[in-house]
């Protein structure tokens, strides 16, 4: 007689829900920061908006992640600096969004682009661009994006920001708080785990 015993799996990393306030993993490039939500001034976009004084959470502490919090994106030409999560084991879920809140300002590509991208596993995928759009924020705003197609065991996350021509306006650029990585609003949240392993005891 052969008895099979499950050994249950380790729980995954999902959920993951950032309010800023702590480190949490993400690594910064050029112009790219976590700390106090500090108003700016300055712009030059028609109708564009600063920096917020507050961040969004409810929480006292007043943290948020932004380019140059307080202050305005460099004009001068620069290839994509971004704001990068830490890799997270995404499988074992039956559907998966990025929730998160912004204030953004932007000029339209090809003068500055502004991006989301998912890892996918082998590549970085656009989840969002401006494009030919100019972005103007005056207030925190919740936006969410489907990441189920991109599940992968090192699933990450990034936002960014390129100068692609000279006489860009001057603006705030990204300004974000309370990401959200996990099932979507309205399903289950449990943690899944992974697959069992079995051991066998032969009698």
């Amino acid at each position: 007689t052969i008895t099979l015993t499950p050994t249950p799996g380790v729980p995954l990393g999902l959920p993951f829900t950032d309010d800023l306030s702590s480190d949490l993993g993400w690594s910064y490039d050029t112009e790219w920061e976590r700390g106090a939500a500090t108003a700016s001034s300055g712009q030059t976009n028609p109708g564009g908006c600063g920096d917020p004084a507050l961040d969004h959470s409810p929480t006292g502490d007043d943290m948020e992640a932004g380019v140059v919090i307080g202050g305005n994106a460099a004009t001068t030409l620069h290839a994509f600096d971004y704001m990068t999560s830490p890799a997270m084991n995404a499988m074992g879920f039956p559907s998966l969004e990025l929730r998160f809140w912004r204030q953004l300002n932007s000029d339209y590509t090809n003068y500055m682009e502004s991006v989301i991208e998912v890892f996918n596993g082998a590549s970085w995928i656009t989840l969002y661009t401006n494009g030919s759009s100019a972005v103007v924020d005056c207030g925190w705003r919740e936006l969410a994006y489907d990441l189920t197609p991109y599940m992968n065991a090192t699933l990450r996350i990034r936002f960014g920001h390129r100068v692609g021509s000279s006489g860009v306006y001057k603006v705030s650029s990204w300004n974000l708080d309370d990401i959200y990585i996990g099932p979507p609003a309205g399903t289950t949240t449990s943690t899944p785990t992974s697959l069992p392993t079995f051991s066998a005891t032969v009698t």
